[in-house]
């Protein structure tokens, strides 16, 4: 179930100690790292302060050989991968009161959503081994942005967060036979982060602009999948449909249809009010029983409006999960890039 901790301080010493290129120890380091959270969020730690200090041991390990930079338990390189964690259900949450506030507050409030290190309880990668965050590279083998993609006129610049002038193009000025064939594979960009820096690589109050693309859904309590068995509901969380529900049968066992969309939240509402969602793709994994083998994940992210003065700011925070096979209809036609503030 879980990797050996002693062992993985091991493979990562050799990684560090390697003369192989960066292009080749990154991605093994990046999934060691999911392995390395696996496992230390599996232990009962006194207090919930000593979550990131207790893997910092790691990170300073690691992070010789990612070489990037580490946040409330992230490398932003790999912040797609990195957060497509979800709740080990296993485990009660213990903020969560029965009849109480949805979302959940999160155990430490002062970390961004986004974040395993903000919560109680382990936490999974249903992903790790065969995700894939796509997109495009560049004449350098980098990855490429929306601009070197169309090969559009400059709209205006920007800087992105390591401080290098980059251009941005608008999506609608392409056609739309570009932006769908575009869209299929373009990969989450993180364009910049703000927040102060607190101890062991936690970041208070941080604000953390992504590129990506997402679909807007609106779903309530009416769109939640019925129990396939209520032997013991608690260790299952509840499934809601993007597109409709579909039950998907496999072996005489009944299961939410992923192939059709299925959104998790971190923890279940009692009664999930109509309400619309932002569903960030993160990026795509291999799916038995979908058309074409592959299906998109990311994030569901809710609206979260700050009156600042006399203005107001919109921000999103993270609230679940969701799944949706790669060729379904319903998903492609309505699919956009769109820019966020995560918090």
């Amino acid at each position: 179930h879980g990797a050996d901790p002693d062992r993985l301080l091991v493979l990562m010493e050799l990684g560090v100690r390697s003369f192989m290129p960066l292009s080749h120890t990154r991605p093994l380091a990046t999934k060691l790292w999911c392995l390395a959270v696996q496992e230390y969020t599996r232990r009962n730690l006194t207090f919930r302060k000593d979550k990131l200090p207790a893997i910092y041991g790691i990170v300073k390990i690691i992070s010789a050989v990612i070489r990037d930079e580490y946040v409330a338990g992230s490398w932003l390189c790999d912040f797609a991968r990195g957060a497509s964690w979800m709740r080990d259900r296993s485990i009660p949450n213990p903020n969560a009161v029965a009849g109480g506030k949805w979302p959940v507050p999160r155990a430490d409030p002062l970390l961004p959503t986004w974040s395993w290190a903000a919560i109680d309880g382990p936490v999974l990668y249903p992903c790790l081994e065969n995700f894939d965050v796509g997109g495009y590279l560049d004449g350098n083998g980098g990855p490429a942005n929306l601009h070197q993609l169309s090969g559009g006129a400059f709209n205006h610049a920007e800087y992105n967060r390591n401080g290098n002038l980059v251009h941005k193009t608008s999506l609608e000025a392409l056609s739309a036979t570009y932006q769908k064939g575009l869209l299929r594979n373009y990969r989450l960009e993180v364009l910049g982060l703000s927040g102060d820096q607190g101890n062991f690589g936690a970041v208070v109050n941080s604000e953390l602009v992504v590129r990506g693309v997402v679909i807007d859904i609106t779903i309530s309590e009416s769109d939640c999948f019925p129990l396939i068995s209520a032997a013991d509901s608690t260790l299952e969380p509840k499934c809601y449909a993007m597109f409709g529900r579909s039950i998907f049968r496999l072996g005489g066992v009944s299961k939410p249809n992923v192939e059709k969309g299925v959104v998790t939240f971190d923890d279940d509402p009692r009664q999930l009010m109509k309400q619309p969602f932002v569903c960030l793709r993160l990026g795509k994994r291999r799916e038995d029983g979908v058309d074409g083998g592959k299906a998109y994940v990311g994030l569901v992210l809710q609206s979260v409006v700050r009156v600042n003065g006399l203005a107001r700011e919109q921000f999103y925070r993270r609230v679940g999960t969701w799944v949706v096979g790669s060729t379904h209809k319903s998903y492609s036609k309505h699919v956009r890039v769109g820019e966020f503030v995560l918090v």
